[in-house]
């Protein structure tokens, strides 16, 4: 009897050190995947900041929507979310360098005339109260996170994010790699998509 409470004591502590262990490895991979992305993609776009992800809404009886609650995101998505573009630019490198004929996911720099007419409008709006100088290149996509950065304090910046999101040129496929503005990646694919298209099939 005491053999056996002693080995339910030891398995129940031994579960306990092991999710314990298993939140500190996760921890201490978010902590170095983030060190990473500063480090090699300071200036790389932040595409969450430039869009609103809903995650519930509440409708009324003719189904209209009377509320919405934005997605958190939790240190745990952000570490899936390093993991996903690590692999991604892993199986994209891998590739390129073998020469393997395939599908590359890219993204070209932004429209600079847009982005100015923006920057413009902005600067018109006495409201707002912040002015921009016209930008002369969009090649880095530390240009577009400086407009993010020096927007980000104002309660208008979900609103004015979603039209510089506009001026972005849109993701796409080829065969032939540009890279991937955005994230600030020099190759990229879609390894790990959750939506299995016909290019994503391709990769695996």
């Amino acid at each position: 009897m005491i053999r056996k409470q002693v080995l339910k004591s030891t398995f129940i502590n031994s579960c306990v050190i092991f999710v314990i262990g298993i939140a500190i490895f996760a921890f201490g991979i978010s902590i170095l995947f983030k060190g990473i992305n500063i480090k090699k993609n300071t200036e790389a776009v932040d595409a969450k900041v430039m869009s609103i992800i809903v995650e519930e809404a509440e409708y009324d009886e003719f189904g209209n929507v009377i509320s919405v609650k934005n997605a958190e995101n939790t240190p745990a998505t952000k570490l899936i979310e390093y993991l996903m573009i690590a692999a991604n630019v892993c199986v994209a490198s891998y590739i390129m360098w073998s020469a393997i004929p395939s599908c590359y996911r890219n993204h070209d720099k932004p429209n600079i005339k847009k982005v100015n007419a923006l920057l413009k409008e902005i600067n018109e709006n006495e409201d707002l109260k912040i002015k921009f100088k016209s930008i002369n290149s969009a090649d880095h996509p530390k240009a577009i996170q400086a407009i993010l950065h020096k927007l980000s304090h104002i309660d208008e910046f979900p609103i004015i994010a979603s039209f510089l999101l506009c001026c972005m040129e849109r993701a796409y496929y080829n065969t032939e790699n540009i890279g991937h503005y955005a994230l600030g990646e020099e190759v990229y694919t879609h390894f790990t998509s959750p939506i299995r298209r016909l290019c994503d099939l391709m990769v695996h």
